[in-house]
């Protein structure tokens, strides 16, 4: 099913988006991809989500009579969601590593 190939698969996904748990296991896939960063994450999202020959035919808009991707708006909702979500983690993860630095403990360290 993915990467979408058509437009009709792509409005196909969208609608399947509708369903909270399909929404969920999506996204639950799709963070497990990860990325070094919000830009790096949502490019390994797209490309999961979009066949190159897709996004070519594509813009955000629908200028020059091309798909507007902006209309898939489960779709948008997902990729925010993954990537949000992502980000968060990330950062979360990356506050509790440094737990023991906070509050003075690297300097109590640095002087023992």
């Amino acid at each position: 099913m993915l990467p979408a190939k058509t437009i009709l698969e792509l409005e196909s996904f969208n609608g399947k988006l509708m369903q909270e748990d399909t929404i969920g296991q999506v996204c639950t896939h799709l963070q497990v991809l990860g990325g070094k960063g919000l830009f790096d994450t949502t490019r390994t999202i797209l490309g999961t989500i979009i066949h190159q020959d897709l996004a070519v035919e594509c813009n955000w808009s629908g200028k020059n009579n091309k798909p507007a991707f902006s209309k898939f708006k489960n779709v948008v909702l997902l990729i925010l969601g993954a990537v949000r979500q992502k980000e968060v983690e990330d950062i979360i993860k990356g506050w509790l590593k440094t737990a023991t630095d906070r509050n003075g403990g690297r300097s109590r360290r640095s002087k023992q």
